[in-house]
């Protein structure tokens, strides 16, 4: 009886071991499937990477004076003649770009592919010329004459606004890549470049023997065709400014040509807000997001310094307004950059950006 009592609980124990091991063997499959997954990029990763292959392929616009990109700031140092200076706000290094501009001209700073692009007159310039340098430093390249205060680059081609012309009038141009060709697209005054999707927008003003007409329009750059956009009863706009990834172009608009005030374009509905009362003067916007905008304006007499917030306009009151300095944005806050090109001024609101490479 023993012995079979005994056969049974050995072949139970066998049965139970039996169990257990494939049991394992399942856990170990799942563990092996689950960790897999976890190893395999995920949709959302894919996503990411894109977008980040996207942007090195989109000029990289923040402001005038000033480009953030990535852990760098790229800017106009008006403590060292207005030469080009990169921040790295990692480890606050300092490299000095370009320094052959004279009197302190240089303006219009953004990155495209790993090159920092900028239009400045240097000595051996007789008009404002665009340059680049890689964002690392190194010579500078020349790319061509004749540049106002605006331009866009694309994979082909950039646009800009050229000088050369007697009357000062800022004509649109294209400059394309493949054939070295340059082609006059609009020979009105055209200002404030903005490049969202496939357009660039851009404000046009048509000069008549006793007064102007001013326009909103943009280009279709997949036929370089332009239109033009319906701004109702404004009568001007000034300081048309976006960034990468906003929907909204934020303006000063003048519905009265004495009585300025803030409004903003929605690009994809074609809705144009007012966004602040009306002011004495304005000068410079400056857009961090689609949610927050700051501008100096003058009311009462007094320059402040206003913000935009999801629009709700109040004063700003970390930094005082000032008439001869334009605004800019870095780390979402408010600097101010001297407007004019003696050298020597200090940049406002933040004090990393007065440092000066020895």
């Amino acid at each position: 009886m023993k012995k079979y009592l005994c056969l049974i609980v050995a072949l139970t124990l066998c049965l139970c071991l039996l169990v257990v091991g494939c049991q394992i063997v399942e856990d170990e499959s799942e563990v092996s499937d689950y960790t897999s997954v976890l190893t395999t990029p995920s949709d959302e990763d894919e996503n990411t990477q894109q977008i980040e292959n996207d942007l090195l392929e989109t000029q990289i616009v923040t402001g005038t004076n000033v480009c953030e990109y990535e852990d760098y700031i790229f800017y106009r140092n008006t403590n060292d003649n207005g030469s080009l200076y990169r921040c790295n706000t990692k480890d606050d290094s300092y490299i000095r770009l370009f320094d052959k501009n004279i009197n302190a001209f240089l303006h219009s700073i953004s990155v495209y592919n790993n090159d920092v692009y900028f239009v400045t007159r240097a000595e051996s310039d007789v008009t404002p010329a665009l340059y680049k340098v890689h964002i690392d430093g190194g010579e500078a390249e020349r790319l061509f004459d004749n540049v106002g205060d605006d331009y866009i680059i694309t994979e082909d081609a950039i646009y800009y606004t050229d000088c050369s012309n007697r009357y000062g009038i800022f004509a649109l141009h294209k400059y394309t890549f493949a054939d070295q060709k340059d082609t006059l697209l609009q020979k009105d005054e055209n200002t404030y470049l903005i490049l969202n999707d496939n357009k660039i927008f851009f404000t046009s003003v048509r000069y008549l023997e006793t007064s102007f007409e001013i326009s909103l329009n943009y280009l279709d750059i997949e036929n370089d065709s332009i239109h033009q956009v319906d701004i109702g009863d404004m009568h001007d706009i000034h300081y048309a400014t976006s960034r990468n990834g906003c929907k909204n172009i934020f303006f000063v608009a003048y519905y009265d040509i004495n009585k300025p005030c803030l409004a903003s374009y929605n690009t994809q509905t074609n809705e144009i807000t007012v966004l602040s009362e009306v002011f004495d003067s304005f000068h410079r916007v400056s857009i961090v997001s689609d949610d927050l905008v700051y501008f100096q304006a003058k009311k009462d007499g007094k320059q402040r310094i206003y913000q935009c917030y999801k629009g709700e306009v109040s004063v700003y009151t970390d930094l005082e307004g000032s008439e001869l300095h334009s605004i800019e944005t870095f780390d979402g806050k408010p600097v101010l950059f001297a407007t004019n090109n003696s050298g020597g001024e200090k940049i406002l609101g933040d004090e990393r950006l007065n440092v000066v490479v020895e």
